[in-house]
């Protein structure tokens, strides 16, 4: 797993890393850091073409049927409000140890609540040309 920023783009610190927790917790199924880590209101428009409440999310993880070899971030922008962190960028992942990589461009909505950040939306596209 890496997570780097594109050329040209300043790293912001607590960005990049609930970014590296959040990529971690995806590719590990660690299902207990991503209740944490996610809001119970997250929904994610996900690269299955159908959009995904959280705790679907959370039982195709569990099932293994959502599952990650590898998963790479690169991102591209970070914007941040007083409530709202916007991550956008592009991902590489392989499903298991020899399949083929999938490319995919993804936004990550970030938004604070109680004080500190939670995973509120997502869209993950699946992208070939890059």
């Amino acid at each position: 797993m890496t997570i780097s920023t594109a050329a040209g783009i300043a790293p912001d610190a607590a960005a990049i890393e609930l970014e590296r927790e959040h990529a971690r917790a995806f590719l590990e199924r660690d299902i207990a850091q991503l209740e944490d880590l996610w809001s119970d209101q997250l929904v994610v428009n996900s690269p299955m073409n159908r959009v995904l409440e959280k705790r679907k999310v959370l039982e195709l993880l569990g099932a293994g049927i959502i599952a990650h070899h590898t998963y790479d971030v690169e991102i591209e922008l970070v914007r941040e409000t007083e409530d709202t962190l916007v991550v956008m960028g592009s991902d590489r992942v392989t499903m298991e140890p020899d399949s083929p990589l999938v490319r995919r461009r993804f936004t990550n909505v970030w938004r604070r609540e109680n004080g500190r950040w939670r995973m509120f939306a997502r869209q993950a596209s699946l992208n070939p040309d890059f």
